[in-house]
This record gives structure tokens, sequence and C-alpha cells, in this order.
């Protein structure tokens, strides 16, 4: 007789199976949680045991390692961040939201801790591009697109060298407040990001394929669509150490794993830090100003804590007020819902096909939820 979670299971494995067997995606796995109980499935070129390049799931973990600081009295949410990256003492600002690079003014504030664990730096991705996000593709630092000979140090170095795209706390631009912000916890503890990782929060939660590149021969082969046809990414991602391991995308890992990490998370696990500062993580940190900026990276309904989105309402049979997660640009989402009991993980080996789609999301949580009514509806999570 079949559990209830064994009939979620074989949604799925028939939800994303089909994707693969029409050459939609290559690969998949996909690992579920409901009321404590723990499922796992894979499929096309991939098992139960396959390690993917998760992207932006990593930058969750940028924020738990940062709240373990601020629990012990290292580092302050109110930190200007110039203490530990004097490379942004003095930002200079694009004068409007349309200005060339070079019509700046000075900063009015400082970049502090809290806007980069919110995003609201000013550095980074603005919903409808700059002359800023011009520059960082012309110099290298646009993801994925990143110039693999940088390190850590010459990285921040050369971001340091444009505007900032809005005042700090002003507005919202994605991803590279992640990268300034894997550079502070380095300098301020005088550890590499790897060991930070592994000690605080893969040890504790007993994750064992984790980390910043693992063996080719355990590695999903990563792809993306070319005029329609799927091709394989080269070199291949995750295989070896990278000269800047980031937690704005950097990290590989199985669902499972992914799994464990978010669903702690989900319950405020004391082995990730203090629960309060948790739940302080998933939980919205933005004005309405603030995501309305944001734009098209945030979904309808959703606004944005501690480097994770967050529902801010319920959607009745889907989830409640609360839920949090992210998405990443190699093809995978997560997300937990404290209000249902359920966190689920899908990862795939298709990139997405751009900062707000992917075929793979909504066929997994229509078939984690079993709502086969539901196809083209929004997806429980912005899909960036």
């Amino acid at each position: 007789m079949m559990t209830a979670m064994d009939e979620v299971i074989t949604r799925i494995r028939t939800a994303l199976d089909r994707l693969v067997d029409e050459g939609t995606i290559p690969a998949w796995s996909a690992a579920v949680e409901i009321d404590a109980q723990v499922a796992t499935a894979a499929g096309g070129a991939a098992d139960e045991r396959t390690i993917f390049p998760v992207a932006s799931l990593s930058k969750a973990v940028a924020a738990v390692l940062a709240l373990q600081l601020v629990d012990s009295g290292e580092l302050g949410l109110d930190d200007p961040i110039s203490r530990w990256l004097p490379e942004f003492a003095e930002p200079m600002v694009l004068r409007e939201r349309g200005s060339a690079l070079d019509d700046v003014v000075a900063a009015t504030r400082p970049i502090t801790v809290r806007h980069l664990l919110t995003m609201t730096s000013g550095v980074g991705l603005p919903s409808g591009g700059s002359s800023v996000m011009q520059a960082m593709a012309e110099q290298g630092l646009m993801p994925p697109d990143v110039d693999a000979s940088l390190d850590a140090d010459r990285f921040v170095e050369r971001l340091a060298t444009l505007p900032l795209n809005h005042q700090p706390g002003e507005g919202w631009c994605y991803h590279h407040s992640t990268d300034l912000l894997t550079v502070l916890l380095t300098r301020l503890t005088g550890n590499g990001i790897g060991d930070l990782v592994q000690q605080r929060v893969a040890d504790p939660l007993g994750l064992t394929s984790w980390g910043f590149w693992a063996p080719a021969a355990r590695l999903a082969v990563s792809h993306h669509v070319d005029e329609g046809r799927l091709e394989p990414d080269e070199p291949l991602r995750g295989a070896s150490p990278p000269a800047f391991p980031s937690l704005s995308s950097g990290l590989v890992s199985t669902a499972r794993d992914q799994l464990t990490f978010w669903a702690a998370l989900g319950r405020d696990d004391a082995r990730l830090g203090d629960p309060s500062l948790l739940r302080e993580l998933r939980s919205n940190q933005l004005t309405a100003d603030q995501v309305a900026s944001a734009g098209y990276f945030l979904d309808d309904g959703d606004g944005w804590g501690f480097q994770v989105a967050v529902a801010t309402g319920d959607r009745p049979g889907r989830w409640r007020a609360g839920r949090f997660g992210w998405s990443g640009g190699t093809g995978g989402q997560a997300a937990s819902d404290p209000g249902t009991g359920i966190t689920g993980v899908v990862l795939t080996a298709r990139a997405m096909d751009d900062a707000s789609s992917h075929p793979a999301f909504e066929p997994f949580w229509d078939a984690v939820h079993g709502d086969s009514q539901s196809a083209g509806q929004a997806s429980p999570l912005p899909t960036t």
C-alpha cells in the first residue's frame, strides 16, 4: 500500500521524467520533507548521489554565516562594511537611474552589513539595467560570465571602481552584495570561505556532499538552451576549486543536502545559529518602495529577507505567509514553508531560460502539493 509520501514521489517522477523524455531537461534530482518525513528521487542522467551546481541557492548560506557572527558579537548588522572592505569606504552613486557611468554623486551614508544582507547596498544588478550593469559585463563581473581569473581581492577591487546604482538603502539590486558579504566574512574571521561553510554549516548539519567543487564523476553536466537545443556547458561547472569561491553562486550539492539545509532554516535549527536571528533571516526586510524597485526579480506578493525571498501572504492550497526560499540560474529551486511543514528542493541540469522561467519548477511543485489543475499558474518562488 502506497503511503502519502510514496504518492508524492510518484507524482514527482512522472512529471520530471516526462520532461526528460521530451528532451526539455537532461537530468533532475529532488528531495521533499513533509511533516518531518523525507523522500528523495532522481531521473535522467542523474541519481540521488549526483552533485549539482546550485548557483544562487548558495546565497542563504552567506546569511547564516553572517548571523552567526552577529550572535557572537563579532559583527553588527549596522556596521559599515568599510571596516573590512576599505575599497568601499567612499563609494560614488549614479546621479539618476539612467545616468551615464561618469554622472555620479557621493554616497550620503555608508554601506552596512544589513544593506548587503538585504541587497539594498546599491551594488549589483538593478531591474531594468543601468550603465553600471553594462560596465560589469564589459569588465567580467556579470554572472554567469565572471572573469574566472579574478581572486576575491581583485574582484572587489574591480567592482569598487564602479558607482552604486542607488544610494545605500534606497533600492534593491540583485547578486553582487553576496560577493561582498563573502569577502567580508573571510576578512573578518581570517578563514577561507570553504572552511567557514564546512565548519559552521556542513559539519553541524551532517552534510556530506556539499562544497565549492566536487569530483567530475559525481557532477551533473550543466546545460543551456541554444536555438532550442540543450547544449552542455564548457568547462564542466564545479569540477575544480574556483579562484574566487563566492556564496553568491558557487556551491555544489546534492538535493538531499540542500533539503537538510533549507528544512533546518525552516525549523530555526539552533545548529545554524540563534533561532531568533534565523527567524529574522526568513522575514521580509524590505519596504514597499524597495520591493517595487526589485521589479521582475521578485514575484507579486513576495518580499526579501536576508538573502532569501519571503512570501508576505497566503496562497490557499499552496503556501502560507512566511514561506521562503530562492532559485538558482543553473536550474534549481528550494522553498521551506514553516506554516505547512513542507520543504522541497528540485535540481536540474538545465539553466533557466531567463530571469523568470524554468520548465521544471511548476511541475515539481504541482506534484508536491498534488495539484494537477494549476499548470500555468505562478511558481511558488520567483525564478531567478
